[in-house]
């Protein structure tokens, strides 16, 4: 298994012939006050090899930066069957938050799992613009 995207961004969408559109990926959230909600997407693109077909458990969770879970376990079991003639195949996963309330300034945590695994981790800093 090979995690060959995994990125916040303003905009996510599988396009269906296995195209991945990824829009505006980022890091930082600069935000005035606090509480505040954004819209963003998180894009993930996976590719197993023709030995990892069957069933893949895949797992995202926003953690904050006092380590509280921001939101319920998004857990989406995908079937993986590489294409004949083919030794892998990858698998698109967008996912969109509508106005995500953010409550806290610091170090947020983007956690993918899979198959129960912790397998990768983005920070997401949510900061006060620069002074200019």
């Amino acid at each position: 298994m090979n995690v060959e995207i995994f990125t916040v961004c303003e905009y996510a969408h599988d396009m269906g012939n296995m195209k991945l559109v990824v829009i505006g990926t980022f890091d930082h959230l600069f935000m005035t006050d606090l509480p505040a909600k954004y819209d963003f997407s998180i894009a993930l693109r996976i590719r197993l090899r023709s030995a990892d077909s069957g069933n893949t458990a895949i797992g995202v969770t926003i953690i904050s930066p006092d380590g509280q879970k921001l939101t319920p376990p998004i857990d989406i079991t995908a079937q993986f069957q590489a294409m004949p003639g083919q030794d892998s195949q990858s698998f698109n996963l967008p996912i969109r938050f509508n106005q995500f309330e953010f409550k806290q300034y610091g170090r947020h945590s983007v956690i993918l799992s899979v198959n129960g695994q912790e397998v990768q981790t983005l920070p997401l800093y949510v900061v006060k613009p620069p002074q200019s």
